[in-house]
């Protein structure tokens, strides 16, 4: 796969621009082009709400209620949290953000968001 991806002048540009972010690797990269075609197509809204990481309201008339996260593409939400599990360790903003969602109480899973 990884040599299909680097022989191919459509997805090469493509790859090496995910990969430079800092977390993404070949199987994040892969994973996102192949599962989110829309990536570069859509606005970052659009983006989360297809990943299943944009925050939905249950609300009813005057009822207010929870704003959850749910449904959307397992995979490539699992490759994002992946790519964020190892951005907290090499990428010193993330890093930052990250203990500031810990020291807030927020559990570790919040740190895909």
């Amino acid at each position: 796969m990884r040599d299909s991806v680097r022989e191919s002048p459509l997805w090469r540009p493509k790859d090496n621009l995910l990969q430079g972010v800092e977390g993404i690797g070949l199987v994040a990269s892969i994973t996102l082009m192949a599962d989110l075609s829309e990536l570069g197509n859509l606005d970052r809204r659009n983006i989360a709400a297809l990943v299943g990481l944009a925050p939905f309201s249950r609300d009813s008339g005057l009822m207010r209620g929870k704003r959850r996260i749910w449904g959307g593409r397992a995979r490539v939400r699992a490759a994002l949290y992946m790519a964020t599990l190892v951005a907290t360790r090499y990428n010193s903003i993330i890093k930052a953000f990250y203990q500031r969602l810990l020291e807030a109480g927020k559990g570790k899973y919040y740190q895909s968001l």
